[in-house]
């Protein structure tokens, strides 16, 4: 799978978002704002 950067901006969208990729297998990499 592909690797993603996700903006984590404390907000529910955007750590579900995360969620759902690393749930179908993609390799994240968490950025806090």
């Amino acid at each position: 799978m592909a690797r993603h950067a996700v903006a984590l901006s404390g907000g529910v969208d955007s750590a579900v978002a995360a969620a759902l990729l690393a749930a179908e297998g993609h390799e994240l990499l968490a950025l806090t704002l």
